[in-house]
């Protein structure tokens, strides 16, 4: 037994391999065949049903364990195909288990299927012992291993004639525990998470990570091993995005990603169902993820690399929050797709007064959205089978079963609309005629039954008495959510393209691509998940900045074969690059501190720079002008790059009168060029690779179209945006 134990353990966590799990156990099997004894052989064909072989893998198995194939085949072909994940959940509930009591039954006389009651007992027992035990590491779920051994037994009774008989008896069955997280409470939990990035307790690339993780969970009910399994290409639609949730990849290539059923696979319209804001974050971060343009990329995954993340990265952070949050608990990530299933289970089915106005955050307009999108038509049953699809259920069943726990609060709320007054006889049917009734205030002349003079009594018999439910913190989590208010961003107050501004330069510099090609910021806009005002506002910028001339008529950001272009060309060198990142880091710090350095220096660019050279000239007789713009714009880019281009530098520049200037001369080197070239030029100097960096410009024309609003340049010939 403990042979047979380690070695299909061993198979079933194969994580790569050529072959299919099924084949691997059946090889296994056929070459083992002498180890089996009747309980390891039923035990073991009835772990290959799960992986529902073919009728030549069954033919095999049969020659060897003598069974019937027909029976065989009849025990799982109407059974839904499961995941590995979820077989291998079968196996630590049930096969397991099961082998290991077996043992003590090896030499009993008995007949098999007369021990098997036996065996469940056992298996049942240990599960309330953990269930008991108080310790979540070792906590399992007894409803889900009695639906476990009740598909076990229905195996055993279809190949093995095994006795007809119900699972109930050994342990009652209980309702799935509410865990409902309000709307109120996630907002809190959105601070807690805030809060640790303003504590640098996580890093801004997990915040983003988690933020929406938890939003897709608590808007979409999505299972935490779909989410994670998302890649960029399961994001579908340019401005309207919808998730399709897929399986994926194979052992062999080491990628391969299973749903927990078939049904599982969906289309979920994140577009309808995340509130405004939760969708422009998470519709930023798409945009900024497709831009990376890479095969087969992660929507979630560690800085740099693209592996999924492990569900421990995003469970444990949900677990320290959620215990800060409420004193007493049980609520996990789990409960964030209970919650999205009693949500839409109230917006798909009940008016929005007052029900959804007060057990949700949605508003009107959004609940209207929600129903506009999901519902093909007001039939109320349609309605349970569109709930039951965004969960990944194939019927509403399983959805009523483990996880609807409003529908007694649904169906009361409809009833008293149309029938206020309920005879007390009726009233008494609906909530089964049991011991507690005995304790209602019903006199015999009362013909209808008084909700509000029992509702404390009926409130008793709905809690099952335990009033330990009532006791809350909800006075502290209200308290804490008031004195965090979030503002609304202003994207029109920062640089774009610096870590303020939340619009990274590569989605900055394609919205520029778009509008150079389609001249349209409507569109372009939409495409990039962007306001419109803030898309015509840079468009009216790189607009006005096209056309700025210099005092011989010449464009000066632009050659005039180029006037079609409303940006610089894209850098690719690794030292222009390296530039471009140092420039957007160090402006957004010099900003914080001193605006006006920044105005000064844009300003002073758009008057010297011209189309031909990279970088500015000065005349001699306008030298210290020339160090006074140096001294400000030297802090925008690596030190090393600076280069002052000119002859006989060190001889014309006075040491006391511009000493930043002529410590710059001083630094050249023979690898640096020389110039006839009368006057001096200001540029940034690669000596590796022996060419001026046209960083310079491209820095500058970019932060002087995505400036702030409050920014003025007074460059001749430029027109004021207003932007409204």
């Amino acid at each position: 037994m403990i042979f047979i134990h380690k070695n299909l353990l061993k198979i079933i966590r194969t994580s790569s391999t050529d072959q299919p799990i099924a084949k691997l156990i059946i090889d296994f099997c056929l070459r083992h065949q002498e180890q089996f004894n009747e309980f390891s052989k039923r035990i073991i064909l009835w772990l290959i049903s799960l992986y529902q072989p073919s009728s030549e893998q069954i033919k095999e198995l049969s020659a060897t364990f003598d069974f019937d194939t027909t029976q065989y085949t009849k025990a799982f072909q109407d059974n839904q195909k499961l995941a590995d994940s979820s077989i291998y959940t079968y196996y630590t509930r049930i096969t397991e288990p099961f082998l290991t009591h077996a043992l003590q039954y090896i030499d009993a006389d008995e007949d098999v299927n007369d021990l098997l009651t036996k065996i469940y007992q056992q298996i049942i027992s240990n599960t309330r012992l953990a269930d008991e035990s108080n310790q979540p590491e070792f906590k399992k779920s007894k409803d889900q291993t009695i639906r476990m051994l009740k598909r076990f037994h229905t195996f055993q009774q279809i190949v093995f004639q095994a006795e007809d008989f119900e699972l109930e008896f050994i342990s009652s069955q209980s309702r799935p525990r509410a865990r409902i997280i309000g709307h109120t409470a996630f907002q809190v939990i959105l601070k807690k998470l805030n809060q640790l990035l303003h504590e640098h307790s996580i890093s801004d690339h997990y915040y983003k990570l988690l933020k929406i993780i938890y939003i897709l969970a608590y808007r979409t009910g999505m299972r935490i091993n779909e989410i994670l399994g998302l890649r960029v290409k399961d994001i579908e639609g340019l401005n309207q995005f919808s998730i399709w949730v897929q399986p994926y990849g194979s052992k062999k290539q080491g990628n391969q990603h299973l749903l927990k059923t078939d049904s599982a696979e969906r289309i979920v319209p994140a577009y309808a169902l995340l509130k405004d804001d939760e969708y422009q974050f998470f519709s930023d971060f798409v945009v900024e993820k497709r831009l990376e343009n890479k095969k087969g990329l992660y929507l979630f995954s560690n800085l740099n690399e693209n592996k999924k993340l492990n569900k421990h990265t995003v469970t444990v952070p949900l677990k320290l929050i959620l215990n800060q949050v409420f004193k007493e608990h049980h609520y996990s990530f789990h409960s964030f797709r209970h919650t999205a299933a009693n949500h839409l289970s109230l917006l798909l089915n009940c008016e929005y007064a007052p029900l959804v106005q007060e057990l949700t955050d949605y508003s009107e307009n959004e609940y209207e959205k929600i129903r506009a999108e999901l519902l093909q038509n007001q039939h109320g049953q349609n309605h349970w089978f569109v709930i039951a699809h965004l969960l990944g259920h194939i019927e509403p069943v399983e959805t009523f079963k483990n996880y609807i726990h409003l529908s007694y609060l649904i169906a009361g709320q409809k009833l008293l609309k149309y029938h206020p007054d309920i005879p007390n006889e009726l009233a008494k049917k609906i909530m089964g005629y049991n011991a507690t009734c005995k304790n209602l205030n019903i006199t015999k002349d009362e013909k209808d039954f008084n909700f509000e003079k029992n509702q404390a009594v009926l409130a008793t018999i709905l809690l099952n008495d335990q009033t330990n439910w009532l006791q809350s913190n909800a006075t502290d989590i209200l308290d804490e959510l008031s004195l965090q208010i979030d503002q609304s961003h202003d994207f029109f107050a920062f640089f774009v393209g610096t870590e303020d501004s939340k619009i990274s330069l590569q989605r900055f510099y394609e919205t520029l691509n778009i509008l150079e090609t389609t001249h349209d910021p409507k569109s372009a806009a939409q495409r990039m998940c962007l306001p419109e005002e803030l898309v015509n506002y840079w468009y009216e910028n790189a607009l006005n900045l096209a056309n700025i001339k210099s005092k011989k008529g010449n464009p000066r950001l632009f050659s005039i074969e180029s006037s079609t272009q409303l940006k610089p060309a894209m850098l690719d060198t690794a030292e222009e690059l390296h530039a471009v990142t140092y420039f957007f880091e160090h402006l957004q710090k010099i900003t914080r501190k001193n605006p006006i350095q920044i105005e000064f220096i844009l300003n002073v660019f758009l008057s010297r720079v011209t189309a031909s050279h990279t970088g500015i000239h000065y005349r001699w007789k306008d030298i210290n002008q020339l160090e006074h713009f140096y001294s400000q714009v030297k802090a925008l880019f690596p030190a090393k790059f600076w280069h002052l281009f000119g002859q006989d530098l060190q001889t014309k520049l006075d040491a006391k009168q511009q000493p930043q200037l002529f410590k710059l001369a001083k630094a050249s080197t023979d690898k640096h060029p020389s110039t006839q070239e009368e006057f001096p030029r200001l540029q940034l100097y690669s000596v590796k690779d022996g060419h001026a960096l046209a960083a310079f410009k491209f820095c500058l024309h970019l932060a002087c179209i995505g400036r702030p609003r409050s920014l003025e340049l007074k460059a001749e010939g430029l027109k004021i945006t207003t932007c409204c």
